[in-house]
């Protein structure tokens, strides 16, 4: 291996191109003068490619804002919406996201409309999906007598049982 070329400047920060021209060097010292010297290179590795995550990446763009919504009362029930829009006027606490609305889609629970390779939906046809899908509540005379309530009064009996033996025995 030929050795690098010396520190041309040793101030300043300390960059990528820094630390990558050390780990050279100490790749360098290490097959020169042995291994000893091979816990440094490992930490410069090691320090490069942390420095290497933490800097932002060339060419990616942030992701986009969201969209800004239009007005509600611009918005009739029969206009298409795109699903991410359409969830957020369907579902304004954002328990529903356009990925869900995606995956209904898909499924062809939710009816949609395929336009240029993009999904739209209604808050019509929301409503509707919303509504096959909901169950209604059980009158309270129906309701099913939970283990837990059986077990605990059963319970309640075995004890009560216990203490009337118990109290039979100490009278005798």
């Amino acid at each position: 291996m030929r050795r690098p070329a010396p520190w041309p400047d040793r101030s300043g920060p300390i960059t990528i191109e820094r630390v990558e021209r050390a780990t050279e060097f100490a790749a360098y010292v290490v097959e020169k003068y042995g291994d000893q010297y091979a816990p440094i290179l490992t930490q410069l590795r090691v320090d490069l490619e942390e420095m290497r995550r933490e800097q932002p990446l060339v060419g990616r763009s942030e992701p986009k804002p969201p969209r800004p919504l239009p007005d509600r009362s611009e918005i009739t029930d029969d206009m298409p919406l795109q699903l991410e829009a359409a969830a957020r006027l369907a579902f304004p606490d954002g328990t529903m996201s356009a990925l869900g609305l995606r995956n209904a889609a898909t499924r062809r629970e939710l009816e949609h409309e395929k336009l240029g390779g993009r999904i739209y939906t209604t808050l019509a046809w929301i409503r509707e999906w919303r509504e096959r899908n909901r169950y209604p509540a059980r009158p309270q005379d129906q309701l099913p007598r939970f283990q837990a309530d059986a077990e605990a009064e059963g319970r309640a009996d075995a004890v009560r049982k216990l203490v009337e033996r118990r109290t039979k025995n100490l009278k005798k």
